[in-house]
């Protein structure tokens, strides 16, 4: 199936960037490649999977919720919708709304 190809090219993502030294650096790939898996978890019907997927995203902190961030977990909520009814999706949902509200402040 093309959702697990997918699936599989995200996970080997995410564990080749955990693994670089310069790993701290990219948190914005970082969160891009647990966006990407959140969603191809909830396109395979895994909500769970794509809630703990996201959590380290949803835990940076206001000055690393730069545009791309952001929108990376705005494509995820969106995903979410796919799952109406579902009490992971919606505090999911909720989640990235409240991480949306303090995005990273502009440099002065």
């Amino acid at each position: 199936m093309a959702g697990d190809a997918t699936l599989l090219r995200t996970l080997l993502r995410l564990r080749h960037l955990t693994q670089h030294a310069a790993f701290s650096a990219q948190f914005g790939d970082q969160a891009g490649a647990h966006a990407a898996l959140a969603i191809a978890r909830v396109r395979s019907g895994d909500v769970d999977g794509a809630a703990d997927a996201l959590k380290p995203v949803l835990a940076l902190p206001p000055a690393m919720r730069i545009n791309g961030v952001v929108s990376c977990v705005t494509s995820v909520h969106r995903a979410l919708s796919a799952a109406p009814g579902s009490p992971v999706a919606a505090a999911t949902q909720q989640a990235i709304e409240a991480f949306c509200h303090a995005p990273a402040a502009l440099p002065q």
